[in-house]
């Protein structure tokens, strides 16, 4: 379980009086092998959420647990995945998928077939020797998603993993994130604007407003995944997540 209680975080400026809070007394609670998703506006605060959760910044004050064990951050814990792929463009995609592997002390026998049995599990088998400019964009998150298995994080962090795609490949590859939770049994959070993709993938939705980041409205849906717009209440709950996220006062 990821448990985050009352993180709180400014920003300083030349001018002591333009501090930016992004964060005060943001709480929330993944359940173990849950699959929780963020949907806020732009600059709401979400990827500096991410970034006190990975240890790249720190809050101010706050905690986060992860199975009930207080924890600075989630780094060596959790893997992370980003809009961009950010594949090393001169290695070949399966040199990239076991980059991680090759950091932390070696690549054995065991990690080789395990990123093989990846490459035919997310569909890229027969790429291996391809570098990642002579490959779709869909391939090349795909080949993030295997290399993000290949960290051996308990928790998955996903930010904008999709937004880069175009809209048909993206929709195709909404279900290989689920695989995360279904098949490799991790807890994932994920922040996306896109609205129908959060109903598509997600156990909770964490609807966010601005500046300083809180939650306006979460919602639990219980329903088979992946969920389409064909299904009932489909609509009915992008309407409601749209008009949750409009600012206050604007017109509906």
């Amino acid at each position: 379980m990821l448990e985050v209680s009352r993180l709180s975080k400014k920003y300083d400026s030349d001018d002591p009086s333009a501090r930016l809070t992004v964060l005060s007394d943001f709480s929330l609670c993944v359940p173990t092998g849950g699959f929780a998703v963020l949907v806020g506006p732009s600059g709401c605060g979400k990827t500096s959420f991410f970034d006190i959760l990975v240890g790249s910044a720190s809050a101010d004050s706050g905690n986060i647990a992860w199975n009930g064990v207080a924890v600075p951050n989630l780094c060596g814990l959790c893997a992370y995945m980003q809009q961009k792929d950010l594949l090393l463009p001169w290695l070949p995609l399966f040199e990239n998928v076991l980059l991680p592997r090759r950091v932390r002390g070696g690549v054995s026998r065991d990690d080789i077939d395990e990123a093989r049995a990846l490459f035919v599990r997310l569909g890229l088998k027969g790429f291996e020797g391809f570098l990642p400019s002579s490959v779709s964009g869909g391939m090349r998150q795909r080949c993030a998603l295997a290399r993000t298995l290949m960290m051996r994080g308990e928790c998955v962090l996903l930010d904008e993993p999709l937004s880069a795609l175009d809209a048909i490949t993206r929709r195709s590859l909404r279900e290989l994130l689920l695989l995360l939770q279904s098949e490799f049994g991790k807890t994932v959070l994920m922040i996306t604007h896109d609205v129908e993709e959060a109903i598509a993938l997600a156990d909770d939705i964490y609807v966010l407003g601005t500046q300083p980041m809180d939650i306006r409205e979460k919602i639990r849906l219980s329903s088979p995944k992946p969920r389409s717009a064909a299904q009932e209440g489909f609509v009915a709950m992008r309407e409601r997540i749209i008009e949750s996220l409009a600012p206050a006062g604007a017109s509906r």
